[in-house]
């Protein structure tokens, strides 16, 4: 339980983080760490991430509506990113506590 507790915490500081990145970095130091999808350079249909950086520095500018039009999940990833790293330090500790009350 313990380790499912410790992966949910990794992961949820990673979407914290990329949530939270476009905020806090110019977009200008960004955009040259984030590579172009190689599907889209291919000729492919886009992968599904695709649009997604862009809806990120969208959101981060405070234009929502654009965020949705160029990636229909941002938004609803995004607020989940940011609900879920502000509810996980309590819920861990709950679940710490509850673990410990339980351990022999």
């Amino acid at each position: 339980m313990l380790a499912l507790l410790g992966v949910y915490g990794v992961i949820t500081l990673i979407l914290g983080a990329l949530a939270l990145l476009p905020l806090v970095v110019p977009h200008e130091r960004l955009l040259p760490l984030v590579p172009e999808c190689t599907a889209r350079e291919r000729g492919e249909p886009p992968c599904p991430l695709c649009g997604m950086t862009t809806a990120y520095l969208d959101i981060s500018r405070g234009r929502w509506g654009a965020a949705a039009r160029n990636h229909r999940g941002a938004v609803p990833l995004y607020l989940f990113s940011i609900i879920n790293l502000a509810l996980f330090p309590p819920l861990a500790w709950s679940a710490r506590d509850r673990m410990e009350a339980h351990s022999p």
